[in-house]
């Protein structure tokens, strides 16, 4: 099942009968938290809009995430009946920001292909349960590839914002990669995954932000799902689920609340990423004249092939980056 780099053809992509299976499929945990990606036209002519619900349209690759304030410590006033009033103080703000970055996927099938549709593998002038046109086939397992790519970017990007994307590619930070305040972790040594571990996660993010844990879905792959499952085993039995955007969620109770977890195969192994859903939003940066976020369109024929590409430039806004915790350097 391996993907070639090129022209679809008949020697290439032979029709099978049977229902239409993806190998490892991957639940695209953050995508379906803010709201995925559609589908296009099943002939791959790209009029359907095909961006999810609650994404926000921006006018440039660049855009706010949120401005950060502080207030001083808490302390107790001495001030005076009658006095002048004390000095001012200018409370200063910092720009938070993220950008886009390009999805681009190409279609080629030359034309011997698309007219062979009702060619089984081995069998010729077979029409029965032979999947789709080869273009409606391509265009959606694009589409399906820039689902996953997005969803790994939005969660473990790295920012690039290079003078001249032409020449270096855009590149989105992802919600893992963009926490600096709370972020708790031992490098110096990989440690099995504890109650008292997550407990001082959740006293650091109250005591560093004023997060409250209820709030937050725990993302981790299979090792810290199987891990977390070995400590709250009691409370796993109970069936203690429920449904957050499309996305299965996991409930346990801890001493400083729920806690709510969830897999997500993007992530580590060795970590588990604390979101908080609420202020998260796909963005994406319309083409003038095109449909909105990601669409297909022909481009120009050379040869006895169609061509076309699937395209769309699509960020995530994190929001202030101290919503959001990591615990790290797990086994």
């Amino acid at each position: 099942m391996a993907q070639v780099v090129g022209q679809t053809t008949t020697a290439n992509t032979n029709n099978y009968l049977g229902i239409l299976r993806l190998f490892k499929k991957r639940p695209n945990t953050i995508l379906k938290l803010i709201g995925g990606l559609g589908i296009a036209q099943a002939d791959g002519s790209g009029d359907d809009v095909v961006i999810g619900q609650g994404w926000r349209q921006e006018a440039n690759y660049e855009f706010p995430t949120n401005i950060d304030y502080d207030l001083p410590a808490p302390s107790q006033p001495a001030r005076l009946e009658g006095a002048a009033a004390p000095a001012a103080n200018t409370f200063q703000t910092s720009q938070a920001k993220n950008v886009v970055q390009v999805y681009h996927e190409g279609v080629d099938i030359s034309y011997l292909k698309m007219s062979s549709s009702n060619r089984l593998a081995g069998v010729v002038g077979s029409s029965e349960g032979v999947v789709e046109t080869a273009r409606a086939f391509q265009v959606e397992r694009a589409l399906e590839k820039i689902a996953q790519d997005a969803n790994y970017s939005f969660l473990r990007g790295t920012y690039a914002n290079p003078a001249n994307p032409a020449a270096a590619a855009l590149a989105t930070r992802g919600i893992f990669n963009a926490i600096t305040t709370n972020v708790f972790a031992n490098a110096a040594v990989g440690r099995a995954l504890t109650t008292t571990i997550l407990q001082n996660a959740y006293k650091g993010m109250i005591d560093n932000a004023g997060i409250q844990p209820d709030n937050l879905i725990a993302l981790m792959n299979t090792a810290q799902m199987a891990a977390i499952s070995a400590l709250y085993t009691t409370q796993f039995n109970q069936g203690q689920d429920r449904t957050v955007g499309g996305v299965m969620v996991r409930t346990v109770y801890t001493a400083f609340g729920r806690l709510n977890i969830a897999l997500d195969l993007d992530m580590t192994q060795t970590d588990i990423l604390f979101i908080n859903p609420d202020v998260l939003q796909g963005v994406y940066v319309n083409v003038p004249g095109k449909p909105e976020g990601l669409f297909y369109e022909p481009i120009a024929i050379a040869g006895s092939s169609e061509k076309g590409q699937v395209y769309g430039q699509l960020g995530i806004d994190h929001g202030p980056e101290w919503c959001h915790a990591r615990v790290g350097d797990l086994l």
